[in-house]
């Protein structure tokens, strides 16, 4: 392998098994090798594995819609927002922008 791309090669081989949870096949000796075998794990079986875990808090948020009244649970890391809501943050942000423009 060229010495200009080994730190992309560790690099992505470290994301693979830090991030991805997924065993980096061993090295062969020649790249022909690799072309022709298939890169399989004979550990995972066809199956991948999943992440793991992490520890969720949710926070529960009451709605009300047509009279009926809902409690939904979500990521305390996201926010709700109705969709009216975000749309005139959107188009604000277009008139904003071309104002900008307009006095630039």
């Amino acid at each position: 392998m060229p010495k200009a791309k080994q730190a992309h090669r560790l690099a992505v081989t470290t994301h693979l098994s830090e991030r991805l949870h997924v065993d980096v096949a061993a090295e062969s000796s020649s790249e022909e090798d690799e072309e022709d075998q298939p890169t399989t794990n004979s550990n995972d079986k066809g199956v991948t594995p999943s992440p793991p875990k992490g520890n969720v808090n949710f926070t529960e948020k009451k709605i009300c819609s047509q009279g009926q009244e809902f409690t939904i649970k979500y990521p305390s890391s996201h926010e709700l927002h109705h969709g009216n809501n975000i749309s005139r943050w959107k188009r604000d942000s277009e008139i904003l922008g071309n104002i900008r423009k307009k006095i630039q």
